[in-house]
């Protein structure tokens, strides 16, 4: 139980909070296959390139 392992239950809900950085070179050579590489991980991720 909660009690008997000195556990609580958290306000927000949330056991743990993290974020990630997602960094592209802006001089590096791009070839198609890397641009829908990146194309397709910025979509899942719902960030902007």
């Amino acid at each position: 139980s909660l009690r008997a392992n000195h556990l609580a239950i958290l306000q927000d809900g949330l056991i743990h909070r993290s974020e990630a950085t997602l960094f592209r070179s802006r001089t590096a050579a791009w070839d198609t296959a890397a641009r829908e590489s990146l194309a397709a991980i910025s979509e899942r991720l719902q960030v902007l390139t």
